[in-house]
C-alpha cells in the first residue's frame, strides 16, 4: 500500500494523481515522479453563490458552496473552465467554475456581514430598483464610502458587491448580532428543506452545513 493511501485523505489534501498536480504542502510525500507542486493564491467568490463539485462537471455531486465574497484558496485550473479550490473557513475542497473565482474583494470602508437569513442587493436604495443580486446569511459584502440612505421607514446601506458594482442593501439584513443564541438562530433554520452542499439557506442546508453554518454565523466554533 502507498503512502498516499496510508497517509492522505484526498478530501482534505489538494492532489490529484490523474493530473499529477498537488499543493507545495504535500511535496515529499507522494510517491513518484513528475508531480508538479503549486502553491495556494488567495481568491474570493464572486456575486453569486459557487458550487464545489467533486469532479470537474457539473453534473458531479455537489460537495459544498462558497457564499458572495466568501474567501477561497485557488489550487490549480484544468485548463476546461474549472478550478480546484479549497474554502478558507473550514477547509472543504471541490471543483468550482473558474468564472465564479475573483483574484480579491474591492477596497472600500470595511466589510459587512448579512445576519439575515436571506436579502438583496438592489442598483439603488428604493426597493423599486432592480435586484443585482440575492444574498444569504454569512454572505459577505464590501461597506461602500458613503452615508446611510433613508427611504420612508428603510435604511440603506451603500455596499460594493465582490466583483465591485455599486449596491445598495436594507441595514436592517446587516445588523450585528454578536449576542445572538446559537440555539435561537438553530430556530431561524426550521423548514429549511434538506440539499445536499448549500450553505444558502433559500435553496437548503446539508444536515453537517446545517450546524456549521449556524455555529459560524453566530461567531462560535463549530
Amino acid at each position: 500500500m502507498s503512502p498516499t493511501d496510508v497517509v492522505l485523505d484526498a478530501r482534505v489534501h489538494a492532489f490529484d494523481p490523474a493530473m499529477h498536480m498537488a499543493e507545495e504542502a504535500l511535496r515529499g510525500q507522494l510517491e513518484g515522479a513528475g508531480w508538479r507542486f503549486v502553491q495556494p493564491v488567495a481568491a474570493v467568490t464572486g456575486r453569486s453563490r459557487l458550487s464545489l463539485r467533486a469532479a470537474p462537471d457539473a453534473d458531479s455531486a455537489q460537495v459544498s458552496e462558497a457564499l458572495p465574497g466568501e474567501p477561497l484558496e485557488l489550487l490549480w485550473e484544468d485548463g476546461t473552465g474549472w478550478a480546484r479550490v479549497r474554502t478558507v473557513h473550514d477547509g472543504y475542497l471541490g471543483w468550482a467554475r473558474a468564472d465564479g473565482l475573483l483574484p480579491r474583494g474591492p477596497v472600500g470602508n470595511g466589510e459587512v456581514t448579512v445576519t439575515a437569513l436571506r436579502a438583496h442587493a438592489f442598483a439603488g436604495p428604493r426597493i423599486s430598483r432592480p435586484v443585482l443580486t440575492e444574498l444569504a446569511l454569512g454572505a459577505r459584502l464590501t461597506r461602500a464610502f458613503g452615508e446611510v440612505v433613508e427611504e420612508e421607514h428603510r435604511r440603506w446601506v451603500p455596499v460594493l458587491l465582490p466583483d465591485g458594482q455599486d449596491a445598495w442593501v436594507q441595514e436592517a439584513a446587516l445588523i450585528a448580532r454578536p449576542d445572538v443564541d446559537v440555539a435561537e438562530l438553530a430556530l431561524r433554520f426550521v423548514e429549511t428543506p434538506y440539499l445536499w452542499g448549500p450553505q444558502c439557506v433559500g435553496t437548503g442546508l446539508l444536515g453537517p452545513d446545517a450546524t456549521r453554518v449556524r455555529h459560524v454565523r453566530a461567531g462560535v466554533a463549530a
